[in-house]
C-alpha cells in the first residue's frame, strides 16, 4: 500500500465524517486533498490572530483588534522557554501524521483554541470539554511528541461594543495518555488510507 502524508486533523475530519451527518463525503474528500474553503469566517480569522499574537514574537492582523492588556494576562502565564510552532511526525505503516503544536516544554505539549462568539453576538459559546476529549488531534500528538500531557487551552474571546477581542482566561484540559491509544490511531489511519484509495483521491505521499 502507498504511504500517504497525513495530518492529525485529517483524522478528526475523518471521525467527523462517521458520526456527523454535516459532514458529507466531498467535504472530507476535500480535507484529504488540502482543497480548502476560502468563505470568509470570522470564528477561524480570530482564532489564527489570536495564535498570532500569543506568539513569542507577536503579530498583530490586520482588521481584528485584541485588547492587549487581556492578552498580556495570558503570556504571562507561558513558559518563557516553550518551542513554538513545533512540528513532529507519528509514522504508521508507512504512513506519516504530520502533528504541529502551537508550542511544547519539555513533556507537555499544548494546542490553542481560540472560542470566538457567532455572528451578532458578543459572548463566546461555553467551554465543551467533551468536544476536545472526543478528538482525535490530542491522541496522535501525545505519540509524536512521546508527551506526558496534552493540553487544550481554550480561550474565550469577547466582542465589546468598538469591535475589540477580550481574551478571557483560558479553559485547560489536560489529557493523557491511555491503553491502547497507539492501536486506537492506528486504526484511524488505516482507515482513512482505506478511503483514499477506494475514492481514488490525489494526495501527498509519504
Amino acid at each position: 500500500m502507498t504511504g500517504y502524508y497525513l495530518t492529525a486533523t485529517m483524522l478528526d475530519s475523518y471521525a467527523l465524517w462517521e458520526t456527523q451527518d454535516w459532514m458529507t463525503t466531498q467535504m472530507l474528500r476535500d480535507r484529504l486533498q488540502r482543497v480548502y474553503d476560502d468563505t470568509p469566517s470570522i470564528q477561524r480569522d480570530v482564532g489564527i490572530a489570536l495564535h498570532s499574537e500569543l506568539e513569542p514574537e507577536p503579530t498583530s492582523t490586520e482588521g481584528i483588534e485584541f485588547d492587549q492588556e487581556s492578552l498580556e494576562a495570558i503570556r504571562a502565564q507561558l513558559p518563557k522557554d516553550r518551542v513554538a510552532e513545533v512540528k513532529q511526525y507519528l509514522r504508521i505503516d508507512g504512513h506519516v501524521v504530520a502533528c504541529k503544536a502551537d508550542w511544547a516544554h519539555g513533556l507537555r505539549v499544548v494546542d490553542f483554541k481560540g472560542r470566538v462568539p457567532k455572528e451578532g453576538l458578543s459572548s463566546p459559546p461555553p467551554f465543551n470539554a467533551d468536544k476536545h476529549m472526543e478528538a482525535w488531534q490530542w491522541r496522535a500528538y501525545m505519540l509524536a511528541f512521546k508527551a506526558k500531557v496534552f493540553q487544550y487551552w481554550s480561550i474565550p474571546c469577547r466582542l465589546d461594543r468598538e469591535g475589540v477581542f477580550h481574551a478571557g482566561e483560558p479553559d485547560i484540559l489536560p489529557l493523557f495518555a491511555y491503553d491502547g491509544m497507539y492501536a486506537d490511531v492506528a486504526s484511524k489511519v488505516r482507515a482513512i488510507a482505506q478511503f483514499i484509495q477506494q475514492q481514488e483521491l490525489q494526495v501527498w505521499a509519504a
